[in-house]
């Protein structure tokens, strides 16, 4: 199953925050040049964030139901 590129990044950045101490170890570890590696951290940080004020689609606390 492929993944938008912005769901990669976000993915991608979770991965950075929670595994890797250096953004030279999780740009060797993706094949990446560090500056690729900073505009991906950089893209999915923001995706993740924005991802934090959306509404959810899977819960409705509506008392209509």
């Amino acid at each position: 199953m492929n993944f938008p590129v912005s769901k990669q990044h976000e993915h991608m950045y979770l991965d950075y925050v929670n595994n890797f101490l250096t953004v030279s170890a999780f740009a060797q570890h993706y094949g990446l040049t560090e500056d690729d590696a900073l505009d991906v951290i950089d893209s999915g940080r923001a995706n993740y964030a924005r991802s934090l004020f959306q509404p959810s689609k899977t819960f409705n606390l509506s008392k209509n139901d």
